[in-house]
């Protein structure tokens, strides 16, 4: 192709990653404007808008003008499709969090489109899912170090996982409408991909290593880092813990750790509690970051989540609503009045034994439940178990390497 193609399919791409890495700094107020003004749910309409409206589109482009009349390429991209809006549709609670579909679902096509200049083998979809993972790693650590963002391993999961989906709708269109699948991968496809690939798995190590302690040793060389220490740690262990009357919730802390800190900074932490209640929950989370003060963080998160729902129970319309909600908040408290029991006691935010039997008489307390508070992709997996599972797939990487080059140039 021409070089004013491939400067206009490479200006694409550019375009769509400075607008996503410009939208950083302005995505909170953004979004606070518009569920404001048209509500949360806004952001998933849209998504589903313009998706929907791209896979009507090429559902035409492929039957009216390439004349593709095979019904099972239809039923395969039919079955991407329900994926596709069935994980929007799972971000419901968030919905703002589903604006990364449309993003990096744009931005895998206009890699896929910028690499066909280069790579004319079916090399090109793992180095167009590559590349949108690199660009995603990047919008995350971007995140991490601006003020009043926060880092996310999941947004990294939804935005590859949203490459993926539109890299196998263009691999099964490839079959169809170009040579590319009778094509074998070339040397150069397979070196591009696994440099890409090695990129994305040594930034998934860095960020599982850098724990609240290594941050500190790093600021400490560097200090002009220092603000980063106000930030969410992005590596730390997370523990899952079950409790036969309450159900599963997560934690930076041990049970005994939980416990030690609720013994020992009880009445400092219930004076903070009374003297935020009025204050920015927001800034609250920002001024006392889970990498520093793990157990107020969560406390303050358990308490939201429990006042929340408790709001929503109170005002449902209907019994089974309101039985949801209520329960949620029935839980909440428990996990609160168990494992944060001194400093919930001294803070103005325990409930009356009233206020709880009225909620309990309603719902059904033996219901399993699974608090979300704490939990982070993949951080029940120690530092040691992730570095084991990247160096595996890196030396993997290097043998299938070594083996394709010999063959190739043999």
């Amino acid at each position: 192709m021409s070089f004013k193609q491939t400067t206009k399919d490479w200006g694409l791409v550019s375009i769509i990653i400075i607008s996503i890495w410009a939208l950083v700094p302005w995505a909170r107020s953004i979004q606070n404007f518009i569920s404001s003004t048209l509500g949360r749910v806004t952001f998933m309409l849209l998504v589903f808008g313009i998706s929907l409206g791209i896979a009507i589109g090429l559902i035409n482009y492929l039957w009216s003008k390439l004349k593709i009349k095979q019904i099972h390429l239809y039923l395969l991209l039919l079955i991407l499709m329900i994926f596709y809006f069935g994980a929007v549709l799972s971000l419901r609670d968030s919905p703002e969090e589903a604006v990364h579909f449309l993003e990096y679902g744009l931005l895998s096509w206009a890699l896929y489109r910028a690499f066909r200049h280069y790579l004319p083998d079916w090399g090109i979809y793992g180095a167009s899912l590559f590349s949108a993972g690199l660009v995603s790693w990047i919008d995350e650590l971007f995140q991490w170090a601006w003020p009043n963002r926060i880092w996310d391993l999941r947004d990294v999961s939804l935005n590859i996982f949203s490459s993926l989906l539109v890299q196998l709708a263009l691999f099964l269109i490839g079959r169809k409408t170009s040579l590319r699948k009778k094509s074998r991968l070339s040397f150069k496809s397979l070196r591009l991909m696994s440099w890409l690939l090695s990129i994305n798995l040594l930034i998934l190590g860095f960020t599982f290593s850098l724990t609240p302690a290594r941050l500190h040793q790093l600021t400490t060389v560097f200090p002009f880092l220092s603000f980063l220490e106000k930030e969410e740690s992005l590596g730390g262990l997370v523990y899952r813990h079950s409790d036969p009357e309450i159900g599963i919730f997560y934690s930076r802390l041990t049970i005994d750790q939980l416990r030690r800190v609720d013994a020992l900074k009880a009445q400092e932490y219930a004076q903070i509690l009374k003297d935020w209640r009025n204050r920015s929950y927001p800034e609250f989370l920002k001024t006392f970051p889970a990498s520093w003060h793990p157990f107020l963080y969560e406390m303050r998160i358990h308490l939201f989540r429990r006042d929340q729902h408790l709001n929503k129970g109170l005002e449902a319309s209907s019994l089974s609503e309101k039985r949801k909600h209520l329960f949620i908040a029935y839980k909440e408290n428990q996990i609160l009045q168990k494992y944060f029991r001194q400093t919930l006691n001294l803070s103005s935010y325990a409930w009356e034994e009233k206020k709880e039997q009225q909620i309990k008489a309603i719902i059904d307390p033996t219901w399993p439940y699974r608090s979300p508070v704490g939990r982070k992709l993949l951080g029940t997996i120690t530092e040691k178990e992730m570095w084991g599972f990247i160096l595996i797939l890196l030396l993997l990487v290097t043998i299938i390497n070594l083996i394709y080059q010999r063959k190739h140039f043999d």
